[in-house]
């Protein structure tokens, strides 16, 4: 049995939070800036086999590879834009006055899903191919939640992922974005970031509330 010294070396790069995490959408040319900032809730898209019954000897033989549906959650503006924008995706696949379908080329797009580490660099990138919304869920409007922030959830559907795992080193000061600016300046005694003018709290949210 392991002592503790071992699993403190096992953990050298501590632990994955979960909500240290980013989301891109690649469709059109009109994404706001909100969706990708107001993007709270995703999932890491499951890695599920198709298998056949129990032969006679109670053998199960896998036959191909399943890619389940993934939630998006976004919280909504004051003008509803990320709700419009998601609404507009799903009539650009079903033309919402003659029930028309568009070609599935027309209404796809690229998902990028990136968890990050408590230092701010990415940890691994999971990209969704021919990614498209199928359902934009019902929002309860409520009197009684005054204080409350709306939000949407959207279905996504995709054709297939491919995945990503980054190799980094945990250091503060290395910290940078795809453009080589530094994100930011500090982090605080509990491994908290302090963005600067170039981080935002999309990609270190940890001390983020509505």
């Amino acid at each position: 049995m392991g002592n503790i010294h071992e699993m403190k070396s096992a953990m050298s790069k501590g632990f994955a939070r979960p909500n240290l995490f980013e989301v891109n959408i690649y469709y059109g040319t009109s994404i706001p800036q909100s969706l990708r900032l107001s993007c709270f809730q995703a999932q890491i898209p499951p890695s599920t086999l198709a298998t056949t019954d129990n032969d006679i000897g109670f053998r199960s033989v896998a036959y191909k590879k399943l890619f389940g549906d993934m939630i998006l959650g976004f919280y909504c503006s004051g003008d509803l834009r990320e709700l419009k924008w998601l609404q507009k995706w799903i009539d650009k696949i079903v033309n919402p006055v003659n029930n028309h379908l568009s070609y599935y080329r027309n209404y796809t797009g690229v998902i990028d899903v990136t968890q990050f580490t408590r230092q701010g660099q990415k940890a691994a990138t999971w990209k969704l191919h021919d990614a498209y919304p199928k359902e934009v869920s019902p929002i309860t409007l409520d009197w009684s939640t005054n204080d409350t922030v709306m939000q949407v959830n959207t279905t996504i559907t995709y054709r297939h992922f491919e995945h990503q795992f980054h190799t980094y080193e945990p250091t503060a000061e290395t910290v940078v974005d795809g453009t080589g600016q530094k994100l930011w300046d500090s982090f605080d005694e509990f491994g908290r970031a302090t963005p600067n003018e170039h981080g935002t709290w999309s990609n270190a949210r940890q001390g983020f509330s509505p």
